[in-house]
C-alpha cells in the first residue's frame, strides 16, 4: 500500500511532465508517419548534396545557401558544415531528416520550459501542445530546411536568456547570445531579433549594476562570434551593394484575416493584466513587431521568415488565454476543454493523423529517379561510353527554368551509380525564371544527352507547349528521343530524353 501511495504521489507531483512525455510520444508517431510519406523536396536534396560533397569529396564551400542578392553579404556556409557533421555518423539524406525530426521534438521541450519559466505550467502545456500537434509545426519535420533547423536553437537561446536573467548568471547570458548567433547563421531571418536581444542583455546588465568590462566583453563576444561564423564568406566574393531596393510588400495583407483578432487578444491581455508578467509580455510583443517590420521592409512574406518569433507568439497567446482572470475563474474541466479546442483549431485532422501513424509505413521512393537511372545504364551500354558522365539534367517549372530540382535526381544518381556528377561551388550561378541565383553546385558531366524535367502546377498538356518549347529555343541542336516518365509527384511531372544532333 505504501508503494502504491508513493508512486501515486510521484505521478501527482510530476503530472505535467508526464503529459509532456505523452505529447512527445504521440507527436513522434505523427511526425514519423508524415515523414515516411514524403518522397522528395528540392531544397533538402540540394542541402544534402552539398553536405555530402563536404563529407565525401572534401569540397568546402565558402558561402552558404544562395539567395536573390538582397543583402550586403552572402550567407555563411555554417549551415552546410552543420549538416555535414552528422554524415560522419551515417551518410544518408533520410538520417539528416531524422535528425530534423528529433530537433523538432527537442523544440517542443524547449518551448514548454520557456513558457513555464515565463508564464507558468498551463500556458506551457498549451504552447507545447500546439507545437506538438499543430499542422504547420508537424510539417516542419517533413522537410530538412534552414528555418526549421534554426528554430530549436533560437528558442533555446531565448530559454537560456530567461534562465540567465532569473538566476543572475552572466555566463548563461553569453551562451544564449552565442547560440542565438549560431541560429541566425543557420537562417538569417533571426537577425531581425539581434538588436532586441542585445538591448535586453544591456538592460539586464544595467539592472545588475555590472562593471564596464562586462559590457565591453559582451559586445566583443558578439563581434568575434559573428566574424568567425562569416569568416569563410569574407574570403569569397563579397557583395558590397544591394542588388534590389527594399520595398514594402503588400502581400502582408494575406495575414490580415486573423491578425486583428490575435492582436486584440494580446493588447487586451497586456492592458488588463496586473501581474508581473507585463514586462515579459511587452518584450515578446516588441519581438513580434520587430520581425513584422523587418519582413515588411524587405518584402519577405513567407512564413519561414517569421520562424524566430512563432514560439514567442504562441506562448503569448497561450498566456493570454490561460492567465486571464476570467479564465482562471472557470472550472478546470472547462479550461481543459478550451485548451483542446485551441489545439484542434490548429490541427483539425489530429485524430486521423494519429490513427494513421499507428499503421506501418515506408519511406516513399522517388519513382522518376529509378526511371532516369535505368535509362542512363541502358544508354551507357548501347553507346559504349567509358563512364556515366554523358548526360545532364535540367528542370523547368510552369514553363520557366527552375533549376532547384536537379538535386533530387543527382542525390540518388550519385549513390546508385557511385559516380560524382556535380561539384560544389558557392559562386555557381543559375538562371531561374528572370534572375540569377546562387545554386551552390554545378554539373561536371557532358551534355551529349539531356534529361528535361517538366514540373507543372496545372496540367500535363501545358508541359508540351511551354516546357519543351522553352528548352528547345535555347538548345536548338537537340532532338527529342523519348518521353521516359509521366505522372504525378506532388505536381504533374514529365521527363523527356533529348540527344544532341550531329
Amino acid at each position: 500500500m505504501y508503494i502504491i501511495k508513493y508512486f501515486y504521489s510521484l505521478i501527482f507531483r510530476y503530472k505535467f511532465l508526464l503529459v509532456l512525455i505523452i505529447f512527445l510520444e504521440v507527436s513522434f508517431l505523427i511526425r514519423i508517419h508524415q515523414w515516411s510519406l514524403v518522397a522528395f523536396h528540392d531544397e533538402n536534396s540540394r542541402d544534402y548534396l552539398v553536405a555530402n560533397h563536404i563529407y565525401k569529396y572534401h569540397e568546402f564551400p565558402l558561402a552558404g545557401p544562395g539567395d536573390e542578392g538582397r543583402y550586403f553579404l552572402r550567407n555563411s556556409p555554417f549551415y552546410f558544415y552543420f549538416l555535414a557533421s552528422f554524415l560522419f555518423m551515417q551518410d544518408s539524406l533520410n538520417f539528416l531528416e531524422m535528425v530534423n525530426i528529433f530537433l523538432q521534438l527537442a523544440n517542443i521541450v524547449i518551448i514548454y520550459l520557456l513558457a513555464k519559466r515565463l508564464f507558468g505550467v498551463y500556458p506551457a502545456l498549451i504552447s507545447s501542445a500546439i507545437f506538438a500537434f499543430g499542422d504547420y509545426f508537424v510539417s516542419q519535420s517533413n522537410i530538412l530546411w534552414q528555418p526549421y533547423i534554426m528554430q530549436p536553437f533560437v528558442n533555446l537561446s531565448y530559454l537560456l536568456l530567461a534562465i540567465g536573467y532569473q538566476k543572475r548568471n552572466y555566463p548563461l547570458l553569453i551562451i544564449a547570445v552565442i547560440i542565438f548567433l549560431l541560429a541566425a547563421t543557420l537562417h538569417r531571418s533571426a537577425i531581425a531579433q539581434l538588436p532586441l536581444i542585445i538591448l535586453v542583455i544591456l538592460l539586464i546588465l544595467k539592472s545588475w549594476k555590472a562593471k564596464l568590462m562586462i559590457y565591453v566583453s559582451t559586445v566583443i563576444t558578439v563581434i568575434v562570434v559573428q566574424l568567425l561564423l562569416y569568416l569563410p564568406v569574407l574570403f569569397s566574393k563579397l557583395r558590397t551593394t544591394l542588388d534590389d531596393v527594399p520595398y514594402f510588400n503588400r502581400n502582408l495583407e494575406k495575414l490580415s484575416p486573423f491578425l486583428p483578432e490575435v492582436l486584440l487578444v494580446l493588447v487586451s491581455y497586456f492592458i488588463l493584466s496586473k501581474s508581473p508578467h507585463k514586462r515579459i509580455s511587452f518584450i515578446i510583443m516588441a519581438a513580434i513587431f520587430l520581425q513584422l517590420c523587418v519582413a515588411a521592409f524587405f518584402g519577405l512574406t513567407d512564413i519561414r521568415y517569421f520562424t524566430p518569433i512563432l514560439a514567442l507568439f504562441v506562448i503569448l497567446v497561450s498566456a493570454a488565454i490561460a492567465c486571464s482572470s476570467y479564465i482562471r475563474k472557470l472550472p478546470n474541466i472547462i479550461r481543459v476543454a478550451l485548451a483542446i479546442l485551441i489545439i484542434y483549431s490548429v490541427s483539425p485532422n489530429l485524430y486521423s493523423k494519429f490513427t494513421n501513424s499507428l499503421e506501418g509505413s515506408k519511406k516513399a521512393d522517388f519513382p522518376p529517379t529509378a526511371t532516369v537511372v535505368k535509362k542512363v545504364v541502358e544508354i551507357k551500354k548501347s553507346e559504349n561510353f567509358p563512364d556515366y558522365k554523358f548526360f545532364r539534367i535540367t528542370t523547368y517549372r510552369n514553363g520557366n527554368k527552375y533549376g532547384r530540382l536537379e538535386g533530387a535526381f543527382y542525390v540518388p544518381l550519385e549513390k546508385m551509380l557511385n559516380q560524382k556528377f556535380v561539384a560544389v561551388d558557392e559562386n555557381a550561378l543559375l538562371f531561374n525564371n528572370t534572375s540569377y541565383v546562387i545554386n551552390n553546385y554545378y554539373e561536371t558531366n557532358n551534355d551529349n544527352y539531356y534529361f528535361l524535367v517538366c514540373y507543372e502546377y496545372k496540367n500535363l498538356a501545358m508541359i508540351n507547349e511551354y516546357c519543351l518549347n522553352s528548352f528547345l529555343q535555347d538548345n536548338k541542336n537537340f532532338d527529342i528521343i523519348d518521353l521516359i516518365y509521366q505522372g504525378i509527384v506532388h505536381e504533374n511531372m514529365s521527363i523527356y530524353l533529348l540527344k544532341k544532333n550531329a
